[in-house]
C-alpha cells in the first residue's frame, strides 16, 4: 500500500481517481449515441446502394428522387450524407424527414422508408407506384424491399411482385443477394 506523505498526496491521488472515474464514465455515456449513429450510417449505406439497383418504370423530372424516411430523423440524416456521398444510379437524391406515417411528403416520395409501426402503409404505397423498404422490424408484405439485422451485417428481403405493382424493376444483382418472399 501506499504510505501519504504530507497532506497534498492523499489530495492529489482522489483528484486522479476521480478524474479518471469521470472519464470513464463519460466513455461509457458517449459510446451508445457513436454505435447508435455507425448503426444509422450501416443502414443507411445499405438502403442508398440497393437504389443503385432500381429502375422505375416512369422516371422522375429531371431525374431526380425523392426518399421519406417515416419517424426516424436520425436514420434520414444518415441517408442524406449516404446519398450525397454516392448519388445511386447517378440520380440527385432528396431525403425528407416525415414524423409520422400521415406526413404529406410520402405523397411525393419515390421511395418511402418505413418503421415497424409504420409498415401498414406499405402495401397502400406500392399500390401508387412507390418503393417501400422495410427498416427493422417489419412484416414482409407489401414491402418491396426489408432490411434486417442479421448479426454484425445486413440482410435484406426483396418481393419481385410488390416491386412490379409499384412499377419498379430490381436488377437481378439486387436479387441474388436478398431473399426473395412473395
Amino acid at each position: 500500500m501506499m504510505a501519504c506523505e504530507g497532506p497534498g498526496s492523499l489530495t492529489t491521488w482522489t483528484r486522479t481517481a476521480v478524474r479518471a472515474l469521470v472519464l470513464g464514465l463519460a466513455c461509457l455515456v458517449c459510446a451508445a449515441p457513436v454505435e447508435a449513429r455507425s448503426d444509422d450510417a450501416a443502414r443507411a449505406t445499405t438502403i442508398a446502394r440497393m437504389l443503385r439497383f432500381v429502375e422505375w418504370d416512369v422516371d422522375a423530372p429531371g431525374g431526380a428522387l425523392t426518399v421519406a424516411v417515416v419517424g426516424n430523423p436520425a436514420l434520414g440524416a444518415a441517408l442524406r450524407e449516404a446519398c450525397a456521398a454516392m448519388q445511386p444510379g447517378g440520380r440527385t437524391v432528396s431525403v425528407v424527414d416525415v414524423p409520422s406515417s400521415r406526413g404529406h411528403a410520402i405523397a411525393n416520395a419515390a421511395v418511402v422508408v418505413l418503421g415497424a409501426s409504420s409498415a401498414t402503409l406499405a402495401p397502400r404505397l406500392s399500390d401508387q407506384g412507390v418503393l417501400t423498404v422495410g427498416d427493422g422490424d417489419c412484416p414482409d408484405n407489401g414491402l418491396v424491399l426489408n432490411l434486417r439485422h442479421d448479426g454484425q451485417r445486413y440482410s435484406f428481403s426483396a418481393n419481385p411482385a410488390v416491386a412490379a405493382r409499384a412499377g419498379v424493376s430490381l436488377s437481378s444483382r439486387l436479387l441474388r443477394l436478398a431473399h426473395i418472399v412473395n
